[in-house]
């Protein structure tokens, strides 16, 4: 059915965007192989508890080396509106939806917000809407999807054959979970908004969305499940699947996972993943803030007595060794 409906769309987009781009693989997600190898990255959705992570992906963006962060396209206008800065925006949706999404419920239109694109890069499906391309002022970088039709395969590859898929699960933070590993090269992933269910008071996302009421019927149909700390959540069946692809992941692919998302994510009724570090966002970053964080104080001796010098008391270990000349005492936190 899914392939029926999004038949002629996917060809046309995709077709569009040849025509637009010329060579689809020289802008492809490929030429971003391994920028952040070995470094953690945080990877955000949307989910509700978003909003408890904000004030750290702020603090984030102020650090001498910030954490690279990969958002879905939806957070655009609410980052903006936060004043928090992301390294790539991803969209895999083929329809608008995505185009309508990022100023509902925001503070100015979406104008304004696509304005604010200018400099930005975002990694998009192929065959993404062209609006969505018209609107985006900044970078792009395409990746393709392996549609499940053979049929629809050929036809796309007549187009032009541009192989460089993304294994997404079927929704944008599992592309950017793909992106951020597979790609990026990214030795953690933490995320950040990835409840896959609506919050205790039935909001889908941090915000009111017409989400929330589809139809006049809530949230439509919904499937009960234990959110990570036992408690019981509404979500969609489809993101109940979306959450097992993303706990398969992380049970089966190597590397460290951790999740400031307070949904149900890595949740079962009989507890939580292992494979999963849990904890606010502020909390799980302290790990790659050592350095910054370390405290130094100067001090030199006179007639046999210790002589502190607070004028230096916060000198940052950067500067603590370019001055090999006095001794120091290090203080962590």
């Amino acid at each position: 059915m899914t392939v029926d409906t999004w038949r002629k769309i996917w060809l046309s987009n995709f077709q569009a965007a040849k025509d637009r781009f010329k060579e689809l693989g020289d802008h492809s997600y490929g030429k971003l192989f391994g920028i952040n190898r070995h470094q953690p990255a945080i990877v955000i959705g949307s989910g509700p508890s978003l909003r408890y992570s904000l004030d750290a992906l702020r603090d984030n963006r102020k650090r001498e080396h910030p954490i690279q962060t990969i958002s879905c396209l939806h957070n655009l206008g609410l980052f903006e509106d936060e004043g928090i800065e992301i390294d790539f925006y991803l969209s895999l949706d083929s329809g608008g939806v995505v185009i309508e999404d990022i100023c509902e419920a925001r503070n100015k239109d979406g104008a304004f917000y696509w304005s604010q694109t200018k400099g930005k890069k975002l990694i998009a499906y192929a065959a993404s809407d062209p609006k969505l391309f018209d609107l985006w002022q900044g970078e792009i970088y395409l990746f393709n999807c392996l549609l499940p039709d053979m049929e629809l395969r050929k036809k796309i590859n007549d187009i032009e054959p541009f192989h460089h898929y993304i294994s997404s699960g079927g929704n944008a933070l599992g592309a950017c979970m793909y992106t951020a590993k597979a790609i990026f090269g990214s030795s953690e992933i933490i995320y950040v908004g990835a409840d896959f269910c609506a919050d205790y008071d039935h909001k889908f996302h941090s915000y009111q969305t017409r989400y929330d009421n589809l139809d006049g019927k809530g949230l439509g149909q919904t499937i009960p499940w234990v959110d990570v700390f036992g408690n019981r959540r509404a979500c969609w069946p489809s993101y109940l699947n979306f959450k097992f692809f993303l706990d398969w992941v992380a049970q089966n692919i190597p590397g460290l996972w951790a999740s400031a998302s307070e949904g149900i994510l890595g949740s079962y009724p009989e507890g939580n993943l292992d494979r999963f570090t849990y904890g606010p966002l502020s909390y799980l970053l302290e790990r790659y803030k050592m350095s910054e964080e370390v405290t130094v104080k100067k001090f030199k001796f006179e007639n046999g007595q210790r002589i502190d010098d607070p004028s230096l008391s916060q000198l940052r270990l950067a500067e603590y060794f370019k001055d090999s000349h006095h001794p120091m005492e290090i203080t962590i936190f």
